[in-house]
C-alpha cells in the first residue's frame, strides 16, 4: 500500500478509532443508568418502532452513500442529485407507513406504530436523508477527527438526555427523545463541517443512472436487512415485545467488540478505494484491517462469552435473561466485523453481484434458521424469551454462510492474505484464556458478581497477552511499528 494511502488511512483509523473509544467510553457508562431506568418493555417499544420503519425504509436502499463515496471525482451536480434523491426516498418511507397504518393495525399496537412513524420523520435527517451528502464529502476526505467529535458529541448528548427524560417517563418515548436529539447534532455538524455542500440542482439523467446502478445494490441491501433483522421480526412474533427488548439489548451488547475496532472498519471503503491501484496495495490494506480484527475483536467476543452471567448480573439486574442470548450470539459477533470489513470491497472492485448474491444468500438463510430455530427453541423450552435463543444461534448461523459468500466472491482472486498467520495464534490465545477464565473463575467462586466478573476479565485479559506475546510477538510489534512510523509527524 502507497505511503499516502498508508498514511492517510492509518491517520484516519487513530482518530476515528479515538473518537469511537470515547463513544463506547460515554455510551457504556451512561447507558448503564439509562437501562437500569428502562425495563425491557420499554425498549421493546422503541425496537418495534424501529423494526417496523427499517422494513419500509427498504424503498431507499439504493447504496447512494456508497455511490458516492466509491465515486472518483463527483462534480456539484453529482453531489446535489444524490442528496435530494436521498431526502425524497426518506420522506417517501415516511408517506408510506402513514398510508400503511391500519393494516399494520392488524399487526401491531398504536403506540407501536405511532413510534415507527415518529422514527421515520426522524429519519429523514439522518445519514441517509439529509445528513448523508455532507457525512460522505467528509469521509471522502478521511476527515475523521470530525466525524469522531460530532459523534461523541451527539452519543452524549443522546444518554443524557435518555436519562432526563427517563426520570420524568420510563418507557420507550424517553429513548425516542434522545434519538432525536442525536439526529440534529449530526445533522448541524456534517452541514457546518463539510468543505461541499449540495446545491439547488438535480439531473434527472444522473438520478436514473444512480438508480440503475443502485439496483444492483438493492438485493443486497435487501439481504443484509433480512440478515440483520429479520430475527426481530420472528422474536417479536413468537416471544412478544418484552422478549424483543431483551434481545434488541443482546445484540447490541454482542457488538461491543466491533465497535472497539469501529474506528478501524469505519475507513475500510475509503482505504480498499484509494488501495485498489495494485493487488499488492488493496492485499495490505485487507491484512491490515484483518490483523485488527483478529488481534482484538476475536478475543474480545469470546471474553464477552466468559463474562456475561456476571455483566448483566452486576450491571443490568433487570436484564439478566439476556445473558444466555449474549453468549448464542457470539458466532454473530465474531463474524460480524469480517463481513462488515470484506463487503465494502464489491463496490470498489465493481462487484455488486458479489453484494447481490450476498443478500440474497443471507435472506434464504436467516429466513429458514431463524424461522425454524425461533419456533423450534420455543416450543422446546418452558421459558417465554427462549425463542430469541434460536433467533441468535441463526444469526450467528447467517453470518457464517455470508463470510463464505465474500470471501469465494472478493477476497479469493483478488487479494493474497495468509489467512493462518492472521487468524491462528490469535484464536489459539483465545480459547486458552477462556478455558483460563471459567477454570480460575470455578476455583475461586465468588459470591459478588462484581468479583466474578473482575476475576474473569483479569484471567482472560492476562492469559491472552501472554499466549500472544508467546506465539506472535514479532507480527504484533511490527505493527504497532508501523502504526507509530505513519502518525509521526514527518520532518520537514
Amino acid at each position: 500500500m502507497g505511503d499516502d494511502v498508508a498514511s492517510q488511512a492509518v491517520r484516519g483509523a487513530f482518530f476515528n478509532t479515538l473518537g469511537n473509544y470515547g463513544i463506547g467510553i460515554a455510551a457504556f457508562l451512561l447507558g448503564i443508568a439509562v437501562y437500569n431506568l428502562i425495563s425491557p418493555e420499554a425498549n421493546g417499544l422503541f425496537a418495534t418502532g424501529m423494526l417496523i420503519m427499517m422494513i419500509f425504509a427498504r424503498v431507499k436502499l439504493w447504496g447512494l452513500n456508497a455511490l458516492l463515496i466509491a465515486a472518483e471525482d463527483p462534480d456539484d451536480l453529482e453531489i446535489s442529485t444524490q442528496f435530494w434523491l436521498s431526502v425524497s426516498l426518506s420522506t417517501l418511507v415516511l408517506l408510506l407507513i402513514v398510508i400503511a397504518s391500519p393494516l399494520l393495525s392488524l399487526l401491531y399496537t398504536t403506540e407501536q406504530i405511532l413510534m415507527a412513524v415518529a422514527l421515520a420523520f426522524i429519519a429523514i435527517f439522518e445519514h441517509e436523508g439529509a445528513a448523508s451528502t455532507p457525512q460522505n464529502i467528509l469521509m471522502r476526505d478521511m476527515r475523521y477527527g470530525v466525524l469522531a467529535g460530532l459523534n461523541f458529541a451527539a452519543v452524549t448528548a443522546m444518554l443524557v438526555v435518555q436519562i432526563g427524560a427517563a426520570l420524568v417517563n420510563p418507557t420507550g418515548w424517553a429513548l425516542l427523545i434522545g434519538y432525536a436529539v442525536k439526529t440534529v447534532i449530526v445533522l448541524i455538524g456534517v452541514w457546518w463541517a463539510t468543505p461541499r455542500r449540495p446545491k439547488l440542482l438535480f439531473s434527472m439523467e444522473r438520478a436514473r443512472r444512480m438508480m440503475r446502478q443502485g439496483a444492483k445494490l438493492l438485493w443486497g441491501g435487501l439481504g443484509t436487512f433480512l440478515a440483520y433483522r429479520y430475527d426481530d421480526i420472528i422474536v417479536q412474533a413468537v416471544s412478544g415485545q418484552r422478549a424483543l427488548g431483551l434481545y434488541d439489548r443482546a445484540y447490541s451488547w454482542s457488538l461491543m467488540p466491533m465497535a472497539i475496532i469501529g474506528g478501524i472498519l469505519g475507513v475500510s471503503a475509503p482505504t480498499y478505494a484509494k488501495a485498489r491501484i495494485n493487488r499488492a496495495s488493496l492485499t495490505e490494506a485487507v491484512t491490515a484491517i484483518f490483523d485488527v480484527i483478529a488481534l482484538i475483536a476475536l478475543p474480545a467476543s469470546f471474553g464477552l462469552v466468559v463474562v456475561a452471567p456476571e455483566f448483566t448480573a452486576a450491571l443490568f439486574p433487570d436484564w439478566t435473561a439476556a445473558t444466555g442470548m449474549i453468549q448464542m450470539l457470539v458466532l454473530y459477533s465474531l463474524f460480524r466485523p469480517m463481513n462488515d470489513s470484506i463487503g465494502s470491497l464489491a463496490p470498489t472492485l465493481d462487484r455488486v453481484e458479489v453484494q447481490r448474491l450476498y443478500g440474497i444468500t443471507q435472506s434464504v438463510t436467516m429466513l429458514v434458521a431463524a424461522t425454524v430455530l425461533t419456533l423450534g427453541f420455543d416450543r422446546l423450552f418452558a421459558s417465554p424469551t427462549a425463542g430469541a435463543l434460536g433467533a441468535a444461534l441463526a444469526a450467528g448461523l447467517t453470518v457464517v454462510v455470508g463470510f463464505a459468500v465474500l470471501y469465494h466472491g472478493l477476497l479469493r482472486d483478488t487479494v493474497d492474505v495468509h489467512y493462518a498467520q492472521v487468524f491462528a495464534v490469535p484464536l489459539l490465545a483465545s480459547a486458552v484464556a477462556t478455558a483460563a477464565a471459567f477454570g480460575v473463575h470455578a476455583a475461586v467462586a465468588p459470591l459478588s458478581p462484581w468479583v466474578g466478573l473482575g476475576i474473569k476479565f483479569a484471567s482472560f485479559s492476562l492469559v491472552y497477552l501472554l499466549v500472544l506475546l508467546a506465539f506472535n510477538r514479532a507480527r504484533l510489534i511490527g505493527r504497532i511499528t508501523q502504526v507509530i512510523a505513519i502518525l509521526r509527524p514527518k520532518e520537514a
